[in-house]
């Protein structure tokens, strides 16, 4: 929630991810009305899937260092970047290619 009030400003009203109020059903209504008034146009398919695996994590650090301070915070997001996720019963560990350690 703190992140939120951070960053929240930023979002465009194109934005669907991560937003209060806002879900994946929302964002396909909205796709269909506007394919539907632009009687077709481009569609782009993108996976987001593997994004975090290949983020640079000191990149993405440097990048939230400049709106918030908290120390606390910040290692905890840190945390959260070096956090494995439980698949199929195994833990997989993020290993992006330039990991600084916070």
């Amino acid at each position: 929630m703190v992140l939120e009030a951070v960053y929240e400003q930023d979002f465009m009203p194109c934005s669907y991810g991560f937003w209060p109020g806002r879900s994946t059903h929302d964002l396909l209504d909205d796709l269909q009305n506007e394919l539907v008034k632009t009687a077709g146009g481009w569609l782009l398919e993108i996976d987001f899937r593997k994004f975090f695996d290949t983020l640079d994590h000191s990149k993405l650090m440097d990048v939230v260092r400049e709106r918030v301070t908290d120390g606390v915070l910040l290692r905890l997001i840190s945390k959260w970047l070096h956090a494995g996720v439980l698949e199929t019963g195994s833990c997989i560990t993020p290993k992006p290619a330039h990991r600084r350690e916070e």
